[in-house]
């Protein structure tokens, strides 16, 4: 949906108009969020229904940039219904999950589940000043909650400032899963597997980023030098490489950290070798990625991420 639109702006194309608007029928449908609150992203008995908030975060850009592209309201309108469904804790800067039937879930304690929900959110600022406010005190709380280790990794849980998970936690109980995150930050300091795992996700935390960087580039979290740690990690080559060889994380770390490095203002002409690099490995004979350990109607879905990069001519 969010690259039928994109398509569609850049060709004008009627083929890619139609097929947008038919995409965003389908989302808007009712057996979608059956219960009038948020997506319905999976069904299992172990886990939540709407896959917490990154499980909502592509349906809001995706809305979010249809009610623009394709002059759809009705889509807009959902985009911010359901991001304002969504309590957002101005204490601890984070939103907490809500279940397709309303039920409050707590905080989404996945650091890039955050990022990820607040990196859909930015595409609602020109139409909602009360998102924007929340987004600026997200970033504000990302200078405790976003953790690094001494070679800039982004560390994979939220770290709130203990004293204030605290608070949260003597308030409400719902929120006892913060003392289970501060537990774990200590274990995990010293794993070298779980160092593995967040390396594989350093694309998906620096992408998001980079758009809320580019909608509030004023922002104090920008000169930190833990942002500047994080964003040396993705420029490295060796580490790409590793990155494509782990099973977790980014499926596409070529695309998603050339979107990421483009927004924090890296000269794109130097990051579309990443870019063909993944498309070498990945597209088949279909014109479909593929790698024969994902879906390849799913993992051909992310190719939307190419959106947010500079218009650039591939393969010369």
């Amino acid at each position: 949906m969010t690259t039928l639109s994109t398509v569609y702006e850049i060709t004008g194309d009627e083929r890619y108009y139609q097929a947008a608007n038919r995409a965003t029928d389908f989302l808007l449908q009712k057996s979608n969020r059956p219960d009038g609150y948020t997506f319905y992203c999976r069904k299992t008995d172990e886990k939540d229904a709407c896959n917490g908030l990154v499980g909502q975060a592509e349906p809001i850009r995706a809305l979010s940039l249809a009610g623009v592209l394709l002059s759809r309201q009705d889509a807009s309108s959902t985009a911010e219904e359901v991001y304002s469904i969504h309590p957002f804790n101005e204490r601890v800067g984070l939103w907490e999950r809500i279940e397709i039937d309303g039920r409050s879930l707590s905080f989404d304690r996945t650091l890039n589940h955050q990022i990820l929900f607040a990196g859909a959110a930015v595409e609602l600022v020109p139409e909602s000043s009360e998102i924007a406010d929340d987004l600026w005190r997200f970033l504000d709380g990302l200078r405790s909650n976003l953790r690094v280790h001494s070679d800039g990794g982004i560390k994979h849980f939220i770290r709130p400032a203990p004293r204030r998970s605290a608070t949260l936690i003597l308030r409400n109980r719902r929120y006892w899963h913060l003392l289970r995150n501060e537990v774990l930050y200590h274990v995990y300091s010293h794993s070298q597997k779980r160092w593995l795992k967040e390396l594989s996700y350093q694309p998906v935390n620096l992408h998001p980023l980079g758009r809320l960087y580019d909608t509030f580039p004023d922002h104090p979290l920008w000169t930190m030098d833990k942002i500047e740690n994080a964003r040396s990690v993705l420029k490295s080559e060796a580490n790409l490489s590793r990155m494509t060889e782990l099973s977790s994380g980014s499926v596409l770390p070529g695309i998603r950290s050339a979107c990421a490095l483009s927004y924090f203002e890296t000269d794109a002409d130097e990051l579309v070798p990443r870019i063909e690099r993944d498309l070498r490995y990945y597209l088949d004979e279909n014109y479909l990625l593929s790698n024969g350990d994902v879906n390849a109607s799913n993992l051909s879905s992310t190719i939307s991420h190419l959106t947010d990069f500079p218009n650039k001519q591939l393969f010369e």
